[in-house]
């Protein structure tokens, strides 16, 4: 058996062999914890940044759908009383037929430039603007600016299928929108 010394530096190499192991162990727990930590954080950041983007695009679909429901109603009804213009035999039932359809394009001739304005600064404001739409808002104005009292019996029909037109394109402008704005709020997620 050797003598060994017990000297102060002997003590403390000891020490330090002893305890080494369990400081290292104890540093690489923390820097996991801490790890783990930033990773839940992130993980309910990103759940909570989603939700709110899905609450953002249900609130933009929701101020839009005001617009299409009150317009598909309108365009129902039109829709269903031209029906019966196409069946009708008797010339002087039709132009009652449509002279009853200028009622309705009268009530929504006010409203229309107001949805088209909402739609083309929405349109601009998301940089949607193509040569394309731009003829199709043109269409829109000079469409709901003709004086419909002076339209002649023989152009109503014509003026008619020009109406349904704006209500087509008033429901892709919208369309195009939420389109737009999908993929801005969700891009992220999709990639």
């Amino acid at each position: 058996m050797s003598n060994q010394i017990i000297t102060g530096v002997n003590i403390w190499w000891i020490a330090v062999m002893t305890i080494t192991p369990a400081l290292i162990t104890g540093v690489v727990s923390i820097i996991i914890s801490q790890l783990q930590l930033k990773m839940k954080i992130s993980e309910i950041k990103g759940e909570s940044e989603y939700k709110a983007r899905e609450n953002l695009f249900k609130s933009y679909q929701e101020k839009l759908r005001a617009n299409r429901e009150s317009s598909e109603k309108f365009f129902e009804s039109m829709g269903e009383v031209f029906g019966y213009y196409i069946v009708e035999e008797n010339e002087e039932e039709k132009i009652r037929i449509l002279k009853d359809q200028f009622k309705f394009i009268k009530l929504a001739q006010k409203e229309i430039p107001k949805s088209t304005g909402e739609f083309e600064r929405e349109l601009r404001k998301n940089k949607l603007v193509t040569g394309e739409i731009e003829k199709q808002i043109l269409f829109i104005k000079d469409t709901v600016s003709k004086n419909l009292e002076k339209i002649s019996e023989k152009d109503m029909e014509a003026i008619l299928i020009d109406y349904w037109k704006v209500f087509d394109l008033l429901h892709s402008f919208e369309n195009t929108l939420l389109e737009k704005k999908r993929d801005e709020l969700f891009s992220k997620y999709l990639t």
